[in-house]
């Protein structure tokens, strides 16, 4: 299977472009497909980029990383605030 990228073709000014995420597919047709049956439509038209590189990274596991100290906080909007020393 390949890794798609995939967003949404927006009006003229781009205002409508909506970027739909990663899918992990057959064929573009595959992923588009996806998409659209879990209710990721598209206004206009699906582009689709494959990704030569996968974009996530998995972590080493926490015990090989025991001897870094990490300070985190809930941020201010949402999500996560942090520094590690």
């Amino acid at each position: 299977m390949t890794l798609y990228h995939v967003t949404t073709e927006g009006d003229c000014e781009g205002r409508t472009t909506k970027d739909l995420g990663y899918v992990e597919a057959d064929s573009p047709e595959h992923a588009i497909k996806y998409l659209h049956s879990i209710g990721k439509y598209a206004y206009y038209e699906y582009y689709i980029y494959e990704v030569e590189e996968n974009p996530i990274q998995v972590a080493t596991p926490m015990v090989e990383l025991e001897h870094l100290k990490a300070k985190v906080k809930t941020g201010s909007t949402s999500g996560f605030k942090g520094v590690v020393q």
